[in-house]
């Protein structure tokens, strides 16, 4: 298999850019033509999942076509990843189960941004130290905005602007080990891909 389809259902432009940046770099270290498509990148948590099942719905009815890999990305909001997840398999018809991948950041998707310290000042050279996990609705966003700008930066999209170059640069066996989420979501990406080039 030369090229995968992938449709991606994230909650904001944050999580499209990190994301979307992730799933190309995977697929390009694999070999692999991408065509990803953006499903929903606006509205929160509650929209992403109306718009993915209004997605599901219209291939039910062969309205729309499916692709390869359906990616859907929430943050945890400080709630267990694997409950989220399983939240998301749950309002799956059963039939498409098997395409769906979760992108649950623990618990916002900024902590992922700053995941690799190391790359993170190699691109930014901004010094962002690890810290305890934090609930605060806006902990992350701030703590990115404070760590761009203590570097002298002044960034224009929140720091979401870095992402690609972020993700380029991350690696990804380190983001993961401090990262559990992450290194959830490019596992299970990763056999998605396997699975599909061993059909």
């Amino acid at each position: 298999m030369s090229k995968i389809e992938v449709s991606i259902f994230v909650e904001d432009v944050a999580h499209e850019k990190f994301i979307t940046a992730l799933i190309k770099r995977i697929c390009r270290e694999k070999n692999i033509s991408l065509a990803p498509r953006i499903g929903n990148s606006r509205g929160g948590h509650g929209q992403v999942i109306s718009e993915y099942k209004l997605f599901l719905n219209a291939s039910v009815k062969g309205r729309s076509s499916l692709p390869d890999i359906l990616v859907v990305a929430v943050d945890s909001n400080c709630s267990n990843p694997v409950t989220v997840k399983n939240d998301i398999i749950g309002s799956t018809n059963e039939q498409y189960q098997h395409l769906v991948i979760t992108a649950c950041p623990d618990p916002h998707i900024e902590k992922w941004y700053m995941s690799d310290i190391i790359s993170f000042k190699q691109v930014t050279g901004a010094d962002c130290s690890p810290e305890e996990r934090k609930c605060e609705r806006k902990y992350y966003k701030n703590k990115l905005l404070k760590c761009l700008r203590n570097a002298g930066i002044t960034p224009t999209l929140g720091g979401i602007e870095f992402a690609e170059e972020l993700v380029d640069a991350m690696n990804i066996y380190r983001a993961g080990k401090a990262e559990p989420s992450l290194k959830s979501f490019v596992d299970e990406f990763k056999k998605a891909i396997e699975r599909l080039q061993n059909k």
